[in-house]
């Protein structure tokens, strides 16, 4: 299996991504996945769209963005969602795709990445507990941050 970042290069790769695992989850009209705003998407150096692809099928995928601070000049990597398709689930594949993010946040120095989710959500609390997150406490809304070193 392959981890990689997108660019206009993997553009069949990242649409398939969001047109079919996406849709599975989130049964998003399809129509408003179009080449000219992946394009647009991918063409942003602070948003990341990554893959992870075995055979040529894309078997899962996450959505990251790199946000400059207004109190520092180091950016923060706001993990957005992740998604691996119902017959790849598993494997390892979300635990891959998120070393793979955490070696971008060492690689370019961001302070943290950290991801919003519900408590009531056990399997992305199983994975990113697993994945070295750390819980912020709260009600029902959930934020798991990533210090460095991110390898541990």
């Amino acid at each position: 299996m392959n981890i990689l970042r997108c660019t206009e290069e993997q553009i069949a790769h990242a649409l398939t991504a969001i047109r079919v695992i996406k849709h599975e989850e989130d049964n998003i009209p399809l129509e408003l996945i179009t080449e000219d705003a992946m394009c647009q998407f991918l063409s942003d150096p602070n948003n990341y769209l990554v893959v992870a692809v075995e055979n040529d099928e894309v078997l899962g995928y996450i959505v990251a963005y790199a946000l400059q601070r207004v109190d520092r000049e180091a950016k923060t990597l706001f993990f957005y969602e992740i998604g691996v398709s119902k017959q790849a689930r598993k494997r390892g594949i979300g635990t891959a795709l998120i070393n793979f993010m955490k070696d971008v946040c060492e690689t370019n120095n961001y302070m943290k990445m950290w991801v919003p989710t519900e408590r009531s959500n056990n399997a992305a609390m199983q994975l990113y507990e697993k994945t070295g997150g750390t819980i912020s406490e709260s009600i029902d809304e959930v934020s798991f941050t990533w210090y460095p070193p991110y390898n541990v």
